[in-house]
């Protein structure tokens, strides 16, 4: 009886050697931006120069294409019509931004420009005799390029080593330069690479003097213009100018595409009150509350409210509706659809690992839902005013949240507004929406609605490839139908969604690039863990004809696109599920149609099924045993069918069956029999399976019949109290007794194993001491089994 304490002891280790436990620090995890869940992606084109804000826990949505480059493309346009209309614009940007200083200087330098570019007009332009300034200034701004390429941090308040005096031998050129040219446009973008250089060589009040002096009059629609007034705002905040610097951010927001991110990041959200100060109009308004919102991680409908009411057409306002939405999304949906708790933590909404948080997850959905119906008041309130291009995109928003907060029908409503002529984007997110109404009002299991899933689902498959945006999106959808699927029942789909689910977030997590971070061995159990926690005999039996169907359904080819388990892993699952309830025939058939060595050559069952599962405990182990599930269940069928046939074999077969029923439990030297993994941590709700049970479920949740007879015995008790019926043999009366005290002590053992740190221990109450040492001590049975730890007992009543 004293190993069952070192098995204790060990029994977390096993679980993580069985599970494919990945340990990172203090144990396995997933990052948060990886689980949260998201479905609301609808990326209209006004969203696409928004894509580094879209909500994350994430410092950077770093998950997302490249920006669309649309000031890239503002500075060829206003290249052509510095030059020439016959200068094509994709030779201009081919020159600018394809091609490396190195290269280009490699042509340059042996006059080959032509021949290098050869067919590209911007070059051939350049080299006209009378555009020679031009390319002169081409020259110079490529030298630049060339020396930010060696700089750490160009963006740095000033830099000076042996690559950063690149920066101070260009100034007098320049200088000179802004000064001799009679062109407008030419000089300004010298005078751009001027205030650039002053700004990284740390000269800031140059840095400011040349832009105001260059720029100032300069249109506000011009890159240029914008580009430069962003180091003028550098140069502001170096010198301590911390308002002034804050309130140019947020023009460089307003107008310029690719230095928002660069904006975000140094705006100054306290500074709001003096910054709307220096603000000239309602735009400018619009925008600093804009900047405030994005960087605002919690509730920002107050800041959303002021854009609107200052400029209803502000370019931000699709990514501050996907922001909100998202967050909604993350604070309602993730607590429910996964075992975290929301993936960006503040005061309110805490970590799972909070001992309240039980309490704190339901005070924080009352909230959440107050806040939900906020802002869907709001985003009903400004569709009239809003850009008539955003009805459908708000419609979508509103009936999210609809959805969210389980008011299918109004949700609905908002669906039929939607026309058949919406773009593809809006379509994509309203038939993403739509699979959510059929999952919430338990539809999802018609024909109709599942052909029309296999569509939306393969279409956003098809996106998430080159997208990872879709993703996140597939995964969670994934997630919500699958649980639809298991409240109706269907538990062979809810499974098969469950794993593409989870392929999919792998996916999402990989394009990030992420190095610490990964779900360990998804090898033989992963395919089957769902359906360990959950699937009934029958629901494996509708998995063997999916995967043996030819002609499959386009919803059965989605499902079944991913790595399957194999039939026999099915077969053997069948007839582990069998046994957990007791059903030794249907466990026999299945385990007979499989390969005879199939438990030799798979999985762990070699290492830890290599005991006669028929052996009491305390008796000596028969290390000779070969070990085979389907010969085993054929002898447990044939014990079961000789003790209805002949009533005097019961109590001995009984007690066989019942011994076997042990060791096949926690307790036994054959648990791998009825588990497929193994553990002593109840207290954490935890089984073997790591994160298995994260992730699938927990297997003390689902599963409570098998937990009665794996962990209590109760099964095998059973057999041991029938076998006392029917025998009054003194040697079998003996055995049976000593293993219903095996079971007893068992139970108590778990009791305490599930015990709380703070809880007061249990006391064993040894209730079948008393007759193994008075009515069996002179059996042989009783000087075989007995222990020290049972003779302690028996000395505590006074027996020994």
């Amino acid at each position: 009886m004293e190993k069952k304490l070192l098995k204790i002891i060990i029994g977390f280790l096993i679980s993580a050697q069985l599970s494919g436990f990945k340990s990172v620090a203090c144990g396995w995890y997933e990052y948060d931006d990886t689980y949260r869940i998201s479905m609301f992606r609808a990326e209209i084109p006004e969203l696409f120069v928004f894509r580094p804000f879209y909500y994350t826990p994430d410092l950077w949505n770093t998950s997302y294409p490249e920006l669309a480059n649309t000031d890239w493309e503002k500075n060829c346009r206003e290249w052509q019509s510095d030059l020439s209309k016959n200068v094509e614009l994709r030779d201009i940007y081919t020159i600018l931004y394809k091609i490396n200083p190195d290269v280009f200087f490699l042509a340059y330098d042996d006059g080959k420009l032509k021949e290098f570019f050869e067919g590209n007009t911007f070059i051939e332009f350049l080299l006209l005799p009378n555009n020679k300034e031009w390319l002169d200034y081409l020259v110079f701004a490529k030298q630049n390029e060339f020396n930010n390429q060696f700089i750490d941090d160009p963006w740095g308040d000033s830099y000076y080593s042996e690559t950063g005096s690149i920066s101070y031998d260009l100034i007098p050129t320049a200088e000179k330069l802004v000064n001799e040219v009679k062109n407008e446009k030419l000089r300004n973008r010298y005078a751009y690479q001027l205030i650039r250089l002053y700004r990284q060589t740390g000269e800031n009040q140059e840095c400011i003097a040349t832009y105001d002096k260059y720029f100032s009059k300069v249109d506000e629609t011009s890159v240029l213009r914008n580009w430069a007034l962003l180091h003028k705002a550098e140069a502001l905040n170096a010198l301590g100018k911390k308002i002034e610097a804050n309130y140019l951010y947020s023009l460089v927001f307003n107008q310029c595409d690719e230095k928002k991110r660069r904006t975000y990041q140094f705006f100054s959200k306290s500074l709001i009150n003096q910054t709307l100060i220096l603000a000239k109009n309602k735009e400018e308004i619009a925008g600093i509350w804009a900047l405030s919102a994005l960087q605002n991680p919690g509730p920002a409908l107050t800041e959303m409210k002021k854009v609107f009411e200052n400029d209803p057409n502000h370019s931000a306002i699709p990514i501050l509706v996907m922001r909100e939405v998202n967050k909604l999304e993350d604070w309602l949906f993730t607590p429910e659809l996964t075992s975290h708790s929301p993936s960006l933590k503040d005061e309110e909404h805490q970590g799972e690992w909070e001992e309240d948080y039980a309490i704190i997850k339901e005070k924080n959905k009352k909230k959440d839902l107050e806040y939900l119906n906020e802002l869907n008041s709001f985003l009903s309130d400004i569709k009239s005013k809003a850009n008539p291009n955003l009805i459908d995109y708000l419609n979508l928003a509103q009936a999210h949240l609809y959805l969210i907060a389980r008011e299918n029908k109004k949700a609905l409503e908002l669906f039929n507004l939607i026309g058949n002529k919406a773009n593809s984007t809006i379509q994509l997110q309203k038939n993403t929406e739509l699979v959510l109404y059929y999952s919430f009002e338990n539809e999802i299991v018609k024909d109709d609605v599942k052909e029309m899933l296999a569509k939306t689902l393969s279409e956003l498959e098809k996106l998430g490839a080159k997208n990872p945006t879709y993703l996140k999106q597939i995964h969670s959808l994934c997630e919500v139908v699958s649980r639809a699927f298991n409240r109706n029942g269907d538990i062979a789909t809810a499974g098969l969604l469950k794993t593409r689910a989870e392929d999919f977030k792998n996916d999402f997590e990989q394009s990030k690039k992420e190095e610490y971070w990964s779900y360990g061995d998804r090898g033989y159990y992963w395919q089957i863990a769902y359906y360990d926690r959950f699937a009934s005999i029958q629901d494996i039996d509708k998995l063997l004809i999916l995967f043996a169907k030819k002609n499959k359904n386009n919803f059965e080819k989605f499902l079944c696109n991913q790595e399957l388990p194999t039939k026999n892993a099915l077969l053997d699952l069948k007839g582990t599920l069998a046994l957990r309830i007791g059903d030794f025939k249907t466990a026999n058939e299945a385990f007979s149609s499989m390969p005879h060595d199939y438990w030799e050559k798979n999985y762990e069952y070699k290492s830890f099924l290599r005991h006669n599962p028929f052996i009491a405990p305390n008796l000596p182990v028969d290390t000779n045993y070969v070990f085979n599930k389907a010969d085993l269940l054929k002898q447990i069928v044939n014990l079961m069918d000789e003790a209805n046939r002949k009533s005097e074999k019961k109590a001995a077969n009984f007690i066989k069956i019942g011994q076997f029923l042990y060791n096949s439990s926690y307790w036994g030297n054959s648990w791998m029999m009825m588990s497929y993994s193994w553990t002593s941590i109840p207290q954490y709700q935890s089984t073997a399976y790591g994160y298995y049970d994260v992730l699938f479920g927990n297997m003390n949740d689902n599963a409570r019949n098998y937990m009665d007879n794996y962990y209590y015995c109760k099964l095998a008790l059973n057999y041991f109290q029938e076998a006392e019926k029917n025998t009054k043999d003194k040697e079998l009366l003996a055995m049976i007794t000593f293993m219903k005290h095996c079971c007893s002590y068992d139970d108590y053992l778990w009791q305490e194993m599930k015990r709380g740190w703070d809880e007061k221990p249990g006391v064993y109450t040894p209730l079948y001491i008393k007759d193994l040492y008075t009515k069996y001590n002179k059996t042989n049975t009783f000087e075989q089994v007995h222990c020290a730890l049972m003779d302690d007992y028996a000395m505590g009543l006074g027996l020994y």
